[in-house]
C-alpha cells in the first residue's frame, strides 16, 4: 500500500506572486532580522544611511539602507551575534554592538538618533533584546545552546517545550513519535505538532511526530518552539519545533563528550524477587529449583562529538558532529502465568497420542517452546490430560518465564557547509543520517514470554539546500529545498527468519476464545511484521520586500509526500480456538483465512 500527497501553499496576490518568481512563505523560519528606524536629534527620517552587520564569528556582512521613512530593515540573516553600524553623512557613526538574531524573531532596535557630527565619530551601544515584542504577534520560546546543552533533560529536546506557555504533557494520550516529550499546545492533540529541522519537514507522516530524532546536544544552536504562528508556517494547529543546527565560524572548535549511567546503584523491583514468580524466598537453597534473584544489567551509554571551522575564512566554513547511543537493559523476568502451555515434555506426548493433528505440529513448529531467546524456564509444572475422539494424553505444561534483554544502538552523523559566494549570494547544504536498533520490543500479543516480541530497525536520511539572493536594499529572495526518507520495520525478535522481506518466513496467530482461558496463545500478531517508508520532497522560494514602513512577505511552497506501507495483516493466518483439545482436534471457531490449519 502507498500513499502519495502533494500540497501547494500560496498567496492571493496571484500578479505579484508571478512577477516574483513564485516567492514562498517560510521567510525567517531559520533566519532573523534586524529593524530600525532613523532620525536625526530633532526627529525627521534620515533615508540614504549606510547600514552594515557584520557576524561576530565569521565575518559575514549584510548591507542595505534607510528608506525614505528611514525605516532600516536587515532580513534572512543567520542567527548569532552581529555588530550593526550605521552611517550618514554630517553624523557621528552608530555601532550597535552584540546585537543578537534569533531565529524566527525580528529583533528591533527601535528609533536611533544620529548626531550630528563627522562620520569619524562613533557612538557605540550595547545591543540589547527588547522586553516586549513589538513586531509579530507570535508567541514562543528560544531556547539557545548554552541551554540545550547544560538544562537536565538529556537528549529528549521535545521536553524543552513543557517550557513554553500553552503546552502541557498528553501522559498516556500520545500516539506519535517523539524525542523526550509527547505534548498538546492550546488544548490540540500530540498529532497537531509540526516538527522541523533548519525549518524542513522532520514529520513522520504516517503515526505523527518526529522522523528523526536528534540526538547531540553540542550540535543544536537553537531549539525554537512556536505556539501561536503567522502564516508563513502553516500546515499544522499546534506547534512549532524547529531545531537549529549549528555552522561553522572562523575559528576552528570542537566538543567531544561521553555521558554513562548504569545499574551500580540499583535495587531489585518485586517482580525481579517475589518467591511468586519462582524466585528463592530469603535462605531458601537454590538447589530446590528456585531462581536467585539478580539486580539486571542496565547500561546507557552516550558519547559523541563536533567539529566545525573555516574552509576558506570569510566565504567557506565547515560542521559535523556524531553521536551514539549503547543502551543495555538486562532481562527481567516475563511470564506467560497464569496461563500455561506444553513444555518440550508434553509436546512429544502430544505427537505421540495425536500425530496427524496440525494444531500439534504447529505447537512443535512455532509454540513458545521452540523460542529459545531469553533463556525459558517452566515454573508451576503440572499433568494436564487432554482428550480428542477418546484418546487421552497426559500433557506436562507449565507457566514458561522467559529472561530477554533488550539493545538499543543509535548512531547518528551530521554535516553542513555554508558558503558566501558573493556580498549579494550565499548557501548551505547539509546531510544528516542516523540508523538505529531496538531489540526484542514487546507488540502486545501474544505475551512476551510466549513470543509475541520484534525487532524495530530504523534508517532516517535528510538532505537540505539553501540558497539566498539580495535583489537590491528592499528585495530579498530564498530558495530551499529540502529530501528526506525514513525506514522503520517491525519484524525478526521471536521468529527471526519472519521479516518485512521474507513475509512467508512467517507463521499464523494462534488464541484461545475468553480471557479466562489457561492456555497461552501463541505465534505472531495478525499486524505483523510491518514496516513503512517516509519520502518527503519540498521545494520553498520565499520573498520579503520593504516598502516604505511596510514589510511584505510573499509565499508559496510545494511538497511531495511519498510513504509506501510494508505489510500483508493476516498472511498466515488467524485462529481462534475455544479450546487446547480444540486446537488439537483442528476446529476453530474462527479462522482469519476461513479453513482450519
Amino acid at each position: 500500500m502507498s500513499c502519495t500527497s502533494h500540497r501547494v501553499a500560496g498567496v492571493t496576490l496571484l500578479a505579484v506572486f508571478m512577477l516574483l518568481n513564485l516567492f514562498a512563505w517560510a521567510q525567517g523560519i531559520v533566519t532573523g532580522s534586524v529593524s530600525a528606524v532613523v532620525q536625526d536629534s530633532q526627529g525627521a527620517v534620515i533615508s540614504g544611511a549606510e547600514v552594515r552587520a557584520v557576524n561576530v564569528d565569521t565575518k559575514q556582512e549584510f548591507r542595505t539602507t534607510s528608506t525614505a521613512a528611514g525605516v532600516v530593515s536587515l532580513q534572512s540573516l543567520p542567527p548569532a551575534v552581529y555588530e550593526v553600524i550605521i552611517t550618514a553623512a554630517g553624523f557621528d557613526r552608530y555601532d550597535a554592538n552584540r546585537v543578537s538574531v534569533v531565529v524566527g524573531k525580528d529583533t528591533a532596535l527601535g528609533t536611533l538618533k544620529l548626531k550630528v557630527g563627522q562620520v569619524s565619530e562613533i557612538v557605540s551601544v550595547e545591543g540589547a533584546t527588547p522586553l516586549v515584542e513589538s513586531t509579530t504577534s507570535q508567541i514562543f520560546e528560544s531556547f539557545d545552546s548554552k541551554k540545550v546543552a547544560q538544562l537536565p533533560i538529556g537528549n529528549t529536546f521535545d521536553s524543552l517545550s513543557l517550557s513554553a506557555p500553552g503546552v502541557a504533557t498528553v501522559g498516556d494520550s500520545g500516539f506519535s513519535n517523539n524525542n523526550g516529550a509527547e505534548f498538546s499546545v492550546n488544548g490540540e492533540r500530540a498529532r497537531s505538532n509540526n516538527f522541523q529541522i533548519d525549518g524542513q519537514n522532520n514529520n513522520d507522516n504516517t503515526v505523527g511526530g518526529s522522523s528523526y530524532l536528534f540526538g547531540n546536544q553540542d550540535a543544536i544552536a537553537e531549539v525554537q518552539v512556536i505556539t501561536n504562528y503567522s502564516a508563513e508556517y502553516g500546515r499544522n494547529m499546534g506547534s512549532v519545533v524547529n531545531y537549529i543546527l549549528k555552522s561553522g565560524t572562523n575559528q576552528f572548535h570542537g566538543t567531544a563528550y561521553e555521558l554513562w549511567d548504569g545499574d551500580t546503584f540499583d535495587s531489585l523491583q518485586n517482580q525481579e524477587k517475589n518467591p511468586l514468580l519462582g524466585f528463592c524466598a530469603p535462605r531458601q537453597n537454590p538447589s530446590t529449583g528456585c531462581l536467585v534473584p539478580v539486580v539486571p544489567l542496565f547500561v546507557n551509554n552516550r558519547f559523541g562529538g563536533t567539529i566545525g571551522g573555516p574552509i576558506k575564512k570569510n566565504k567557506i566554513w565547515f560542521f559535523g558532529s556524531t553521536n551514539f547511543q549503547r543502551e543495555r537493559i538486562g532481562a527481567f523476568p516475563q511470564s506467560t502465568a497464569p496461563q500455561l502451555t506444553p513444555d518440550a515434555t508434553g509436546i512429544q506426548a502430544l505427537e505421540k497420542a495425536f500425530p496427524d493433528s496440525p494444531g500439534v505440529a504447529a505447537l512443535a513448529a512455532f509454540g513458545p517452546t521452540t523460542i529459545k531467546i531469553g533463556n525459558p524456564t517452566f515454573t508451576n509444572l503440572q499433568t494436564v490430560p487432554v482428550t480428542v475422539n477418546g484418546v487421552t494424553a497426559n500433557v506436562e505444561e507449565g507457566a514458561l518465564t522467559r529472561f530477554a534483554p533488550a539493545i538499543f544502538n543509535d548512531y547518528e552523523a551530521t554535516g553542513r557547509v555554508d558558503f558566501q559566494l558573493t556580498d549579494k549570494d550565499r548557501l548551505f547544504g547539509r546531510y544528516l543520517f542516523q540508523q538505529t536498533i531496538n531489540t526484542n520490543q514487546f507488540v502486545g500479543f501474544p505475551s512476551f514470554a510466549a513470543g509475541g516480541f520484534v525487532d524495530v530497525p530504523a534508517r532516517s536520511q535528510d538532505v537540505g539546500l539553501d540558497y539566498t539572493h539580495t535583489f537590491s536594499n528592499t528585495l530579498l529572495d530564498q530558495t530551499r529545498f529540502g529530501y528526506s526518507r525514513s525506514r522503520l520495520a517491525f519484524d525478526g525478535g521471536a521468529y527471526p527468519n519472519c521479516l518485512t522481506s521474507n513475509l512467508t518466513g512467517c507463521f499464523p496467530s494462534i488464541a484461545f476464545a475468553g480471557s479466562d482461558s489457561t492456555d497461552a496463545p501463541f505465534g505472531i500478531a495478525p499486524n505483523f511484521p510491518q514496516g513503512r517508508i517516509i519520502n518527503i520532497y519540498e521545494l520553498q522560494n520565499n520573498a520579503s520586500w520593504v516598502k516604505n514602513r511596510h514589510l511584505l512577505k510573499f509565499g508559496g511552497q510545494y511538497d511531495r509526500q511519498r510513504s509506501p506501507q510494508i505489510g500483508l495483516f493476516n498472511i498466515n493466518g488467524a485462529y481462534t480456538f475455544p479450546s487446547f483439545a480444540a486446537l488439537v482436534a483442528n476446529q476453530p471457531e474462527h479462522a482469519g483465512r476461513k479453513r482450519a490449519l
